[in-house]
């Protein structure tokens, strides 16, 4: 398990440019790259500061392990890369020209990040604050010291303090309230702090549904599709994760309970909608827009996080079988250089891309060795033997025998980008015996439910119908204008792959460019 870490080190180490190229069975293999000097995004053209910076916590973790092992070389090694990228992410503070708050750049100025500021300086703020935790941070040159307190304390007194509250995004919200939460525990005194973590804990608990889950927005606003609203599995995770955390850090955030509550919750729900294969099927997502796959596991870092804790808040052990699905996997789409590619086969062709969630292994790191025990539980179904339906989100897990399916019985309205692919009870996963109604073949693990086998005619009428379902849902405005930026990002990414001599890489990105509103959803 630490190999896998110590290779998600290298790729957020790497100073070469390795093409975001598939080789026709679906596998990353090895290609030919070149020296950049720095972990420059293939996909974007553009370094992710918070993702990069959460390579501290994987260095120090792998510190801690190697030291363990008497493995010293590779302790020091792993010691230095965190002090290294540190200084890197220490060099990337800087005044937000809007508000003069003190923000990781490049955050939300730079749409070729796909982030925002807040998530940034939570991860960055995160990161720095695991590193002024640790034993050996005493040992660190004093000047270096200071300036990695000085970059905790001034981004949580003039940034994070005041906007961790103040998004409708549940996982927005809770991204730089963990940040805030660690400051407060790595930075003592700043008390005032902990009241912007208080608030923003407080709305993510009041914006959970009863039955555990959540929506991505919390209100649906002005000019946004009512799909936004809709159920996400893909940011649930993180919500728990960051939970958790906070809960560490700042203990008292518990002391009526409800933290815990909403974890045992949350994590009931989780692991409900994780597949025997540990995946959970992309069918059921209210944010669409981002996969052209039927599946990801770009997410899983998250929730075995989430599942593990919830293993140790709950005291029921079957969490740790879903964490160890969860976990194969996920290992099961690193590649030959360490990036987890989530989407698997179409990965190159997905919004997000290595960098986060190769960054988000943090995650795992932080509960690597609890993960362990998950190998004694490996008779996990994932889908348990009862019969459940979280109503809120509107899933259903219904089981028959040896048969254990997941149906989406409701959901919120959907266009191209927003809003869950499939409802009014459509299997999108099943565990155990045939599906007659599936041409093709069927992985007796999971299966997300989707057509196949369609005659040439077929295909072209579901294209020109899709085409069609596409310009109406996307008029000029919002949605279409986000359409634009992702066709931006797509054609930015082919040509750089073209002139880099990657014809493979360049058609792959662009065919994704001209099937992307077809993919990113399905429908029957």
């Amino acid at each position: 398990m630490i190999g896998a870490l110590i290779r998600a080190s290298d790729w957020l180490h790497r100073d070469r440019f390795i093409p975001d190229v598939v080789s026709p069975g679906g596998h990353h293999d090895p290609v030919a790259s070149w020296s950049t000097g720095v972990a420059q995004c293939e996909r974007h053209g553009v370094a992710h500061t918070g993702k990069l910076a959460r390579s501290i916590i994987l260095d120090l973790a792998i510190h801690d392990a190697c030291v363990a092992g008497a493995d010293h070389p590779s302790s020091e090694r792993a010691w230095k890369r965190a002090l290294a990228r540190a200084e890197w992410v220490i060099g990337r503070l800087a005044p937000d020209p809007q508000h003069g708050g003190l923000v990781f750049w490049p955050g939300r100025l730079d749409a070729r990040n796909n982030s925002t500021s807040l998530i940034d300086a939570g991860e960055c703020v995160d990161a720095l604050a695991e590193l002024i935790r640790h034993p050996r941070f005493e040992a660190v040159p004093a000047a270096l010291r200071a300036r990695v307190i000085d970059a905790v304390s001034g981004c949580a007194s003039t940034y994070l303090s005041n906007s961790v509250a103040t998004r409708g995004i549940v996982n927005q919200m809770l991204w730089g309230a963990m940040g805030l939460a660690h400051a407060c525990a790595a930075v003592p005194g700043e008390t005032w702090w902990r009241s912007g973590v208080r608030d923003a804990v407080n709305r993510a608990l009041a914006a959970q549904h009863p039955d555990g889950s959540w929506g991505y927005e919390v209100r649906v606003g002005h000019a946004m599709h009512p799909g936004t609203s809709d159920l996400t599995v893909y940011y649930h995770g993180r919500c728990l994760a960051f939970l958790h955390h906070i809960r560490d850090c700042l203990p008292e955030i518990d002391d009526d309970g409800r933290v815990s509550d909403a974890l045992s919750r949350g994590t009931d729900f989780l692991a409900g909608v994780v597949a025997r294969d540990g995946r959970k099927p992309l069918a059921i997502e209210g944010k669409r827009w981002f996969w052209s796959g039927q599946d990801e596991v770009g997410s899983h870092a998250f929730d075995i996080h989430a599942l593990v804790r919830g293993a140790h808040l709950t005291g029921d052990d079957g969490l740790l079988s879903v964490a160890w699905q969860s976990w194969r996997s996920l290992v099961a789409r690193i590649d030959v250089n360490g990036a987890v590619r989530a989407g698997g086969a179409t990965d190159a062709l997905d919004l997000v891309c290595p960098d986060f969630h190769t960054a988000d292994l943090a995650w795992v790191a932080r509960v690597w060795r609890l993960l362990e025990r998950a190998a004694d539980h490996p008779q996990a179904l994932g889908v348990t033997s009862t019969t459940r339906h979280w109503a809120d989100a509107g899933v259903a897990r219904v089981a028959d025998g040896p048969v254990r399916a997941l149906v989406r019985t409701r959901k919120s309205p959907s266009n191209t980008q927003w809003g869950g692919a499939v409802g009014g009870m459509t299997v999108v996963a099943l565990a155990s015996g045939p599906v007659p109604w599936v041409d093709g073949p069927f992985n007796p693990g999971s299966l997300t439910v989707r057509r196949t086998g369609l005659t040439l005619r077929e295909r072209l009428e579901e294209i020109v119908g899709g085409t069609r379902r596409f310009l109406v849902a996307n008029r000029p405005g919002r949605e279409g204008r986000q359409w634009a930026f992702v066709w931006r990002m797509q054609a930015r990414s082919a040509v750089a792959h073209l002139f880099a001599g990657h014809p493979r890489g360049a058609w792959q990105i662009g065919w994704g460019m001209v099937r992307g509103a077809h993919a990113r959803f399905w429908r029957p």
